[in-house]
């Protein structure tokens, strides 16, 4: 729950640079529909996953009292998945040995 306020904080407190980098994305796809698919279909909601996953992450670690980083990374295959959801571990295509 605590990963999913700070993600919705983040993104509330950073609406004015997001509506400014949604403008130059706009005028960087005129002319180009098929890039602009492409990114809005695929290379948006990537960079969206990656970085909720490594949000939720970094709150597992903190819960975890693991802290400091390292450890398996994005997957938290070594910490049992600790803090992680199944959707964590979907978006980086780990499993996490919890059934889907």
């Amino acid at each position: 729950m605590s990963a999913r306020l700070t993600v919705g904080a983040v993104v509330l407190l950073g609406l004015g640079v997001l509506a400014e980098a949604a403008r130059g994305l706009d005028r960087a796809f005129v002319g180009q529909p098929h890039l602009e698919l492409f990114t809005v279909m695929v290379g948006i909601p990537m960079t969206l996953n990656v970085g909720q996953a490594w949000i939720q992450d970094q709150v597992g670690l903190e819960l975890s009292g693991a802290g400091g980083g390292g450890g398996a990374g994005w997957s938290g295959v070594d910490r049992g998945g600790a803090g992680m959801g199944v959707e964590g571990c979907v978006v980086v295509g780990v499993a996490c040995g919890l059934p889907l």
